[in-house]
């Protein structure tokens, strides 16, 4: 069995099987999800939900995971992604992107989005698809993840009573990139030679956008893999340096590898909880069914053949040049561990 099993990998290009099956089995059943979640005439009460934010392939889904085997819990899986139910406020409203305000009462547009998600209103088979049937009919709480539109979380912060401070949720910009490149493919030929010329103003609709305070610098990485570590200094570095501790919790994804429980506790005691958070989730391996599961340092340090030493030295120019202390290009670890 086990070796039939291994030649159907083999023949698929997969190295992570059952994560494989788990694909499939939530693309099968994601459609039915809101219809059940319909049956439910009880809202939820926003101040009351759990906020993760993140970069893609940040970690957050496996700690959204964490949380909600610890909560009687419903969650939200990237609300604001270009899915059926944001892309009806993109339609309908200017945005700027990388998602912040554009258009004059953008920001009201989003408020009104972002309380109905809250309150369980706004939601699709696609924000429902990591729930079970039971977690959907009897959760009391909503677990909100969101990526890549980090530029909002204060704004979120300022505008929403939260009985819970928010989680924002940092990895290597290294490894994500690495991470995203074997997510889509670019695992065995990288295309970061091609010269990206400069920025797109048009993506800037709002001159409060933060991004225009770095044209220069986004214009000079001219290469995908050095404006990935650009836009990710820049839409990280407040919360590194520590500008944003009153409004959120960061957690350092490499920390929550290697020392689940320790962070866990930190979360208790932030959030005030009576109960004790376990780490009872699988851990964090990967997303992409083509790559090997590793865990603890083997996790943390497999991006690391994955660059040259020209693209590191790169790397690490852009993290000098933002102030970014706590990484290295040449070290998978944080620098305070």
């Amino acid at each position: 069995m086990k070796l039939k099993r291994l030649k159907i990998l083999r023949h698929l290009g997969l190295t992570n099987f059952s994560l494989f099956w788990e694909k499939i089995s939530r693309n099968i059943t994601k459609e039915i999800k809101p219809y059940l979640f319909g049956f439910r005439k009880n809202t939820f009460k926003p101040e009351n939900a759990i906020i993760i934010f993140s970069e893609a392939r940040g970690g957050s889904t496996w700690i959204m995971n964490i949380l909600q085997k610890n909560f009687n819990s419903i969650s939200v899986f990237e609300p604001l992604s270009y899915n059926e139910s944001a892309r009806n406020i993109y339609r309908k409203t200017k945005f700027s992107f990388p998602l912040y305000f554009g258009e004059k009462g953008s920001d009201l547009v989003l408020k009104n989005f972002l309380d109905l998600t809250l309150q369980g209103k706004e939601t699709n088979s696609r924000t429902l698809q990591f729930n079970t049937v039971k977690e959907l009919l009897v959760g009391e709480k909503m677990i909100v993840k969101m990526i890549n539109v980090n530029l909002i979380a204060p704004w979120l912060a300022d505008n929403f009573k939260l009985n819970y401070k928010p989680l924002y949720v940092v990895r290597h910009p290294l490894a994500i990139l690495s991470s995203r490149e074997k997510y889509s493919g670019q695992s065995e030929k990288k295309k970061n030679e091609r010269n990206l010329g400069k920025y797109n103003r048009k993506r800037l609709v709002s001159d409060s956008h933060p991004y225009n305070n770095y044209l220069d610098e986004l214009d000079g990485a001219t290469t995908k893999f050095s404006r990935y570590v650009t836009e990710w200094c820049i839409r990280n570095k407040d919360f590194v340096q520590g500008k944003y501790n009153d409004k959120y919790q960061t957690v350092y994804y490499e920390d929550m590898v290697l020392n689940p429980q320790q962070i866990l506790k930190q979360i208790e005691k932030e959030w005030s909880l009576e109960k004790s958070l376990s780490s009872t989730s699988k851990e964090s391996g990967t997303t992409a069914i083509g790559e090997r599961v590793l865990s603890g340092e083997k996790q943390l340090s497999k991006w690391r053949d994955y660059f040259s030493e020209e693209e590191k030295e790169n790397a690490q120019e852009i993290l000098d040049h933002f102030d970014i202390e706590c990484y290295s290009a040449y070290s998978p670890f944080l620098k305070n561990t």
